[in-house]
């Protein structure tokens, strides 16, 4: 009877780790085809994040470039198009009212518009998939969290790695200084001039009205073309120290991050190399100075008005720096035995 009892416990146990082996073994299965659905989706959003965002650039970069205020007003022909007012002693001696079409440039600003708003609606579903993807690797693993995070670990990676490349190539912040209606007003009263012989005082009054938007300044940049700008103008310092701290290093971090972690003899020089070489990067810096310069740029009392807006290519760099440091809280912890294994 005994005997019966052993041989129903073993093959009630031999059932359960059977069972639980298939569960592992559809997990895994599970976690390689989101892995494969998340890189082939992100490949093709990363491309239209950036490809929009660029063309976005180029169009209203064009826009201003028509309506900027050196095609306006060193233009002969724009002081004829617009309001012109001319009066000598409050008589009106030309009163021009704007008949223009500028639907061409309108169409120009309409379509950077749309294109910006594609790069949005692209970017929101970037993030809600790698919120998702993040989200169901968690639960599938959930119950085996302590003691292989190797699944959440490289979604995060993947993740960071998806994020920095579109945080570089994407245009990060936009800057503008415009003013509406501009108008240009001259008046000077009691000219003399002489009409045979006789002394005559006149008031003259002349205002231009330039309509629409009058663009002074306007810069889109992303990190990788405000590098290149760098080195195009010989600031080689500058250039070299963002390329290799925000760029280059973040790079190389996320590589080694993720060989040091699966592989099966951990190298002490390579942790301590991975640990530390955050503190070499300047991706948390330069988010807080980009930060910062959309603050100062939106407040700047100039005269005209300033804009700044915050484009998503900062907000794909600032989710690369976040996940960048959970993943060194994942290395640390993982590779935790190695100061004691090798003292």
């Amino acid at each position: 009877m005994e005997f019966l009892v052993k041989k129903l416990k073993n093959i009630s146990y031999t059932i359960k780790y059977s069972i639980l082996f298939k569960m592992k073994k559809i997990k895994n299965i599970i976690t390689i085809i989101l892995f494969i659905i998340y890189i082939i989706t992100g490949i093709y959003l990363v491309r239209e994040i950036i490809s929009n965002s660029g063309k976005h650039k180029e169009l209203f970069t064009e826009y201003t470039e028509n309506i900027n205020f050196q095609s306006r007003i060193f233009t002969a022909n724009q002081w004829f198009n617009g309001d012109i007012l001319f009066k000598i002693n409050d008589t009106k001696l030309i009163n021009i009212k704007e008949n223009t079409d500028k639907s061409s440039i309108n169409d120009l600003k309409d379509t950077a518009l749309e294109y910006l708003q594609k790069t949005k609606i692209n970017s929101q579903i970037l993030f809600c998939i790698s919120f998702i993807f993040l989200i169901i690797i968690f639960l599938l693993n959930i119950n085996n969290f302590r003691k292989n995070k190797q699944p959440i670990f490289l979604t995060v990676t993947t993740i960071a790695l998806v994020f920095l490349i579109i945080g570089i190539f994407s245009p990060a912040l936009e800057i503008k200084a415009y003013s509406n209606d501009l108008k240009i007003e001259y008046e000077k009263n009691d000219i003399e001039f002489k009409l045979f012989y006789v002394k005559k005082y006149i008031d003259i009054n002349f205002t231009k009205t330039f309509n629409g938007e009058t663009y002074f300044y306007y810069q889109n940049k992303s990190i990788y073309e405000i590098i290149e700008v760098l080195f195009k103008e010989e600031n080689y310092i500058v250039g070299i120290s963002l390329l290799l701290f925000s760029v280059i290093i973040p790079f190389l971090k996320l590589v080694l991050s993720i060989v040091l972690y699966f592989s099966k003899q951990k190298n002490k020089i390579t942790f301590v190399i991975v640990k530390n070489i955050g503190k070499w990067s300047m991706a948390d810096v330069f988010v807080a100075a980009l930060f910062l310069a959309y603050l100062s740029f939106n407040n700047m009392a100039s005269g005209v008005e300033t804009e700044s807006n915050v484009l998503y290519g900062l907000y794909f760099f600032l989710g690369y720096v976040i996940l960048s440091i959970i993943s060194t809280f994942f290395l640390i912890n993982e590779n935790s035995e190695i100061k004691t294994n090798n003292i």
